[in-house]
């Protein structure tokens, strides 16, 4: 007896479906646990050369969208602390006097805050010395992974080679601001690197007294430079009050570019 075949109507519904599971790679697909999405996230992020490890130096251009203000920087973390970070531009124009000081100062004040970190006492546990370590420059890397709730992590739309996730996160005395946040990641699987990662506020909370963020996204962007992930743009946009009558609203556009690898050791 002859066997039935599939009529081309049929078929021809069935191929979008097919083609679908045919296309996504064969080490990523939805079909994986909470637990090794974690574990390819943690493998590309381990991929990322770490920018502020004290061995790069680069440019930096930063817009300040409503102060409609662009500034350039060098920063060459193998000079002094005060000479690490040049202004180099103002709006496409050489820095005036103004400019330059109100630079210093922002410098001086980051003198000011790591001063404090180091005077704390001497770490005496393990978890101590893990918590110190993540408040230093060089760590966000370890910072990432660590405030990531590897349960969290779900599935959203795979894309060609592009897997999107969605995830949350937490940080200690920060609980409450992170519930508020939720977060994407754009993997890129077939070069295996994260191309984004994206947040956003899905409810109003409250970073400090008296101040209330209504909304908030903040995207980071990595690209491929020499073969190797590498952070390349940022965009973070605020709206908010503070104590009352105090507008929080901001937005900064911030791209990193001419990376050269100097030859000193990281701090």
């Amino acid at each position: 007896m002859e066997k039935p075949r599939l009529k081309r109507s049929k078929f021809l519904l069935l191929l979008p479906f097919c083609l679908f599971f045919f296309v996504l790679p064969a080490s990523v697909t939805h079909a994986q646990t909470s637990q090794e999405y974690f574990e390819l996230i943690t493998e590309y992020v381990e991929n990322i050369d770490n920018i502020y490890d004290g061995t790069w130096t680069y440019t930096l251009t930063e817009e300040d969208k409503f102060q409609n203000e662009t500034t350039i920087r060098k920063v060459d973390p193998g000079k002094p602390f005060l000479e690490s970070d040049v202004l180099l531009a103002v709006n496409g124009q050489p820095p005036d006097a103004a400019d330059i000081k109100e630079h210093q100062r922002r410098l001086r004040k980051r003198i000011q805050r790591r001063a404090l970190i180091t005077s704390r006492s001497e770490p005496k546990t393990e978890e101590e010395r893990r918590r110190r370590r993540l408040e230093q420059n060089g760590n966000e890397k370890e910072r990432f992974l660590a405030m990531l709730i590897p349960e969290s992590i779900l599935f959203i739309k795979q894309e060609g080679p592009l897997l999107h996730l969605q995830f949350k996160a937490v940080e200690e005395d920060r609980e409450e601001i992170f519930a508020a946040l939720l977060g994407t990641l754009v993997l890129d699987t077939e070069r295996e690197f994260i191309q984004e990662v994206h947040l956003r506020n899905t409810a109003s909370f409250s970073p400090f007294i008296l101040t209330e963020v209504e909304a908030a996204t903040l995207s980071l962007n990595f690209a491929l430079i020499d073969g190797k992930p590498m952070q390349q743009s940022m965009h973070w946009k605020l709206a908010g009050q503070a104590f009352i009558f105090k507008n929080l609203d901001g937005e900064r556009e911030v791209v990193w570019t001419d990376f050269v690898k100097s030859k000193i050791q990281p701090r």
